[in-house]
């Protein structure tokens, strides 16, 4: 299965800081030699995300379990109602301290200004095994 495919996990680590510790690091990245640069421009990240009906993902993530999934479909951008959304299927998956996330090209997606969404996967690109999870999931949080 995917997701015990090792190769392309990579170390997360999250620190919860405090509004004084938090300037403190802004204050360092700024101040320090490793010429770091901004990624993207300034841009509007949307996602919807899946769960159970029971919200098992939701439960896995505040329960802290070594291993656990998020579902979601993201777009990035200012949505134009008239045109589709490039958007993706992402499965963030983690492992202890290890985390990956996989990404299938949505063939589909248009979303209109209630919400209401439509999207397609491209059903030959994608694993078997993650369509047959991500079929048994619904949306329940959209957030910009």
């Amino acid at each position: 299965m995917i997701e015990n495919n090792y190769k392309y996990f990579r170390y997360e680590k999250k620190f919860k800081l405090n509004k004084n510790s938090q300037n403190l690091v802004i204050d360092f990245l700024f101040r320090n030699n490793l010429r770091l640069t901004e990624h993207n421009k300034e841009r509007k990240i949307n996602s919807i995300y899946f769960d159970t009906l029971n919200f098992k993902h939701l439960k896995d993530n505040i329960n802290g379990l070594n291993s656990r999934k998020k579902f979601r479909i993201r777009w990035y951008g200012f949505n134009n109602q008239n045109e589709p959304n490039k958007a993706n299927l992402e499965i963030k998956i983690k492992k202890g301290l290890l985390g990956k996330k996989l990404i299938f090209p949505l063939k589909i997606f248009k979303i209109n200004s209630q919400g209401n969404f439509t999207y397609s996967l491209d059903l030959a690109n994608t694993d078997k095994a993650i369509l047959h999870e991500f079929n048994s999931l619904r949306p329940n949080l959209m957030v910009t």
